[in-house]
């Protein structure tokens, strides 16, 4: 005689492993995800951020003094100083105290990025790839577990975030 209740409870467990076996793919795609968040927002290096600040001090000095108005004959073409709106102050702060300005930021970067991990923008990318393409391969075997888990008959629910270009595959491409 066959004994339904036996079958239902292998059904049943068997269901179980199912669900487990993918609550682990699942677990693997979230601390990828987490991963990748981390390395999006490790700080640049230290040599990077200085460049920045190289730049910035540049393009205060650039916009903010012009110097074009010496070149012309006419009076009414040569810079005039408006305090009323401060337009040219940056610009000649910067190029008086440049380096001063360049050792207080060092400073207080130096202090910031002391102890934590930092990347430059080449660093960043590589790191990136690699996650995103472990992460694909995970989310592929996302997929192919739970497109093997409806044929057996065991109902699964997609993650709402599931990447629609790898729920589309077809199987063969898994």
């Amino acid at each position: 005689m066959l004994n339904i209740s036996k079958l239902l409870k292998r059904q049943r467990d068997a269901a179980a492993d199912v669900h487990g076996a993918l609550a682990e793919i699942r677990a693997q795609i979230a601390a990828l995800e987490d991963q990748r968040a981390r390395t999006e927002t490790l700080p640049r290096t230290f040599d990077d951020a200085m460049r920045a600040v190289d730049d910035w001090l540049d393009g205060l000095e650039r916009d903010t003094i012009s110097i074009s108005g010496f070149l012309s004959d006419d009076p009414r073409d040569l810079p005039h100083l408006d305090l009323g709106k401060f337009s040219a102050l940056p610009g000649l702060f910067v190029a008086s105290c440049r380096d001063l300005i360049r050792a207080h930021i060092a400073a207080a970067l130096e202090d910031r990025l002391e102890g934590r991990e930092t990347v430059n923008a080449v660093q960043r990318e590589e790191r990136l790839a690699a996650i995103d393409a472990e992460l694909d391969g995970v989310c592929r075997a996302e997929e192919r577990a739970v497109r093997e888990a409806e044929a057996a008959g065991v109902p699964i629910l997609r993650r709402a975030e599931a990447r629609p270009e790898i729920v589309l595959l077809p199987d063969g491409d898994l």
